[in-house]
């Protein structure tokens, strides 16, 4: 039965995934859920239709690696008998609930009375129970139920929960003497409990649902494929609790801290639109300091050449002052800076507020390396080690205020770090009037700024406070070395040369008390839509790698059996 329920889950997922279209918000969240993924399968099957991930490979192997019989089968073979509303709407979520919490499944049914049927022809073995008018079945912290055209699988999630409210801290206890003190059993939501929650939600008002939030219903109503929703204020919130973070105003940080994200499969692209709201403190402060766009110039000053990653950002130095006020931490800081001769105000007359940080000519080189052998004679063997020319900028706002800065850094690398003088002089830098760079090229940094080279990328990311450009294909090509003869890793290696081509992010500015950003995954088909190009991609590796393990079968088949030999026993 327990196999019975995780075949279930497994195929409701994917037709969830393909089957829910509603971008309404009006659906069975609880309000203290931390965690809401909403699909548009409408959208999706629209773009990628269930009768094309059938015929590729990877969707083959999966089906073949369950048991012929199982539900799993019948639902992703053929999800018109499954009963569910294919025009209806599909929520996954996790929600915290007193010591516990339980993650959900919710989705629309056309006809649960199919539903129950196929249960019973293809899961003959499972017990449908019911409770006021509520079909279910369950095993162990697992359960689905249903009720007129409202089906929820429900599971407990306390473990994940507390292990991340523990945040590494040690949770067995001692006594005087060192014998380990029995703990109170870990909570945990048992079936009858998930049962009640599953009820609860079915008559959930509409003031208690997670839809009433204007953030999220913004969220669900902006066009898009996928959804999600991540509170951080709730999620982490008991983490906090007699912390040291909470004899802080730490928690500020993550106080009203929501995340709210919307992917779209696009022609030749992955996009992502995100907003990061805050709670009112720090919303108040970015208000006041807001960023402005980061300076093209740290970008268009760096030498000729393939650039494989690039990311400029600016700061408003004078809010750092007002942020660590607002964290209860500008005591500690100051006094902590104090000790170095140093204070904060001094940071803000010394920076710009301008940084980058720039990686050029990335690739996989082969070397030759040796180690002392027992007797003392050198070992040599061929390894691979990643190569390219690293630059880091930050824009110098008062250049003697700057130095003095330095000083202080190489006193406390050197100091409380436990630096050497040697490592440290290996690192080179230059100050510079406007900029001080620094890497582990000295060519890099001696010709930064030489010349003006308005790189292609740039445009791609400037006016904004933020931009950050990534060459996937450049990281590909460079990592060939790394390879080595393997037929299988180069198909791979070609197949993803010719798919990925870059990432692009832009954000930074503050809006409507949201800080909004946008990521852009590009792909190397661009007339072709992204989710049917990566349904495509995967495919061919499943293929790739079913003929390389066709190739090995044939082989073993193949192969001449050695004969055996007899070992004459030793005589005595």
């Amino acid at each position: 039965m327990k196999q019975s329920l995780s075949y279930l889950g497994i195929a409701l997922i994917a037709l969830i995934t393909f089957s829910s279209c509603s971008s309404k918000a009006d659906a069975p969240i609880p309000t203290d859920a931390t965690f809401v993924m909403h699909i548009n399968g409408k959208s999706l099957s629209e773009k990628l239709p269930w009768s094309e991930i059938k015929e590729t490979q990877w969707f083959k192997y999966a089906v073949d690696n369950v048991d012929g019989d199982s539900l799993a089968v019948v639902l992703l073979n053929d999800p018109s008998q499954s009963g569910l509303d294919i025009n209806g709407n599909g929520w996954v979520y996790l929600a915290n609930r007193g010591k516990g919490a339980y993650s959900a499944l919710v989705w629309d049914l056309a006809d649960a009375d199919k539903f129950e049927a196929l249960i019973k022809k293809s899961a003959p073995e499972v017990k449908i129970q019911q409770k006021e008018s509520t079909s279910y079945i369950s095993e162990g912290s697992t359960l689905v139920a249903w009720k007129e055209k409202k089906l929820m699988l429900l599971g407990d999630a306390s473990e994940f929960t507390q292990e991340l409210n523990n945040m590494g801290e040690e949770t067995e206890q001692y006594d005087s003497l060192g014998n380990l003190i029995e703990s109170e059993e870990a909570f945990r939501f048992t079936s009858d409990s998930l049962l009640n929650i599953a009820i609860e939600l079915q008559s959930l008002k509409s003031s208690a649902k997670l839809g009433s939030d204007e953030k999220f219903a913004d969220l669900i109503g902006t066009k898009g494929d996928v959804h999600f929703w991540l509170n951080a204020g709730k999620l982490y919130g008991n983490t906090l609790t007699g912390s040291l973070l909470s004899l802080s105003k730490l928690g500020s940080l993550v106080e009203g801290n929501i995340a709210a994200a919307t992917v779209s499969f696009n022609n030749g692209s992955i996009d992502i639109d995100s907003k990061g709201y805050v709670g009112k403190e720090l919303e108040a402060l970015y208000k006041k300091y807001q960023a402005a766009n980061f300076d093209e110039t740290s970008l268009k000053n760096l030498p000729a050449g393939e650039v494989n990653f690039a990311m400029a950002m600016n700061y408003p130095p004078d809010g750092l002052k007002a942020l660590l006020t607002l964290f209860g931490v500008d005591g500690l800081v100051n006094n902590f800076m104090q000790e170095a001769n140093f204070s904060v105000d001094e940071f803000i007359k010394a920076n710009d507020g301008n940084l980058f940080f720039a990686l050029s000519d990335f690739n996989i080189k082969k070397v030759e390396k040796s180690f002392e052998g027992f007797d003392g004679e050198p070992i040599t063997y061929n390894s691979t080690e990643p190569d390219g020319k690293l630059l880091f900028g930050a824009a110098v706002k008062e250049k003697n205020a700057f130095q003095k800065m330095m000083e202080v850094a190489k006193k406390l690398l050197t100091g409380k770090a436990g630096m050497s003088e040697e490592s440290l002089s290996a690192v080179p830098y230059e100050l510079k009037d406007k900029w001080f760079i620094s890497g582990n090229n000295s060519d890099q940094i001696k010709n930064y700024g030489a010349k003006k080279t308005d790189h292609a990328f740039i445009d791609k990311i400037k006016g904004h406070p933020l931009g950050l450009y990534v060459n996937i294909a450049s990281f590909i090509k460079g990592s060939t070395a790394e390879l080595g003869d393997d037929a299988v890793t180069k198909s791979i290696a070609d197949l993803s040369l010719a798919f990925w081509k870059e990432l692009v992010m832009t954000g930074g500015e503050f809006k409507k008390g949201a800080s909004v950003s946008q990521v852009s995954l590009t792909l190397g088909d661009a007339n072709t839509n992204s989710l049917k190009s990566l349904n495509q991609y995967l495919g061919k590796i499943a293929k790739i790698a079913k003929d390389e393990e066709e190739r090995q079968r044939k082989e073993w088949e193949t192969t001449e059996p050695v004969d055996s030999v007899t070992i004459p026993a030793p005589e005595y």
